[in-house]
């Protein structure tokens, strides 16, 4: 009886509202705990409703993280150009430095750092996530490497290859993110003014 109760209150949220808090707290569980260590017992909890009602929505956690993964492949498609912070490139560049490496939403993406989280969480998808990482704009072309060639431009970014620059720059970003969230504690974070230093 109290399960007819919770369906019909459910029902009166809205098919497409439930669906969407399903996918939003999934999405919060498997970044902060793994994919693996997730159960569709903990999404329904964590959702206030019964787990019954979860698969009414989504028949299987696969099926729920197919569909965080198809938000996912469809924001990659875009390329990321990021806003100038005070018509400055260091200052753009540091910033987008410590979003990233910071887990926090990058202005210019449609992809929050939470879903990139949860999708990266899955282990036996990587060889699928860098296919389509393979497949999706540059980071480098598209989104570094204008910046620099705007800093040396106006004097404010040393002359050399923007293009090493900016590869470099990519590599330092994704190594600091990966160490950050693997050897906690035990790595140093590397900071902006260091890179900056030796790179720019």
């Amino acid at each position: 009886m109290a399960e007819k109760t919770e369906s019909k209150k459910f029902v009166r949220m809205g098919n497409e509202k439930r669906s969407k808090q399903i996918l939003e707290t999934a999405c919060r569980l498997f970044a902060n705990k793994g994919y693996d260590a997730v159960t569709t017992k903990e999404i329904a909890k964590a959702t206030d409703c019964s787990e019954a009602l979860i698969f009414r929505y989504f028949p299987t956690k696969e099926i729920i993280y197919q569909e965080l993964f198809d938000e996912w492949k469809a924001g990659m498609k875009d390329p990321v150009i990021l806003e100038m912070v005070e018509d400055s490139a260091l200052k753009t560049l540091e910033k987008f430095y410590l979003d990233i490496t910071g887990n926090k939403f990058v202005k210019g993406t449609k992809i929050s750092p939470k879903l990139e989280g949860a999708i990266y969480s899955r282990v036996s998808k990587h060889k699928e996530i860098i296919k389509v990482i393979e497949n999706s704009p540059d980071m480098v072309k598209d989104t570094i490497e204008p910046v620099i060639l705007k800093g040396q431009e106006t004097g404010e970014i040393k002359s050399g290859s923007s293009s090493l620059m900016a590869q470099t720059f990519w590599t330092l970003i994704a190594g600091e993110w990966y160490i950050s969230r693997n050897f906690a504690g035990v790595h140093p974070k590397l900071s902006f003014e260091y890179i900056k230093g030796i790179l720019f």
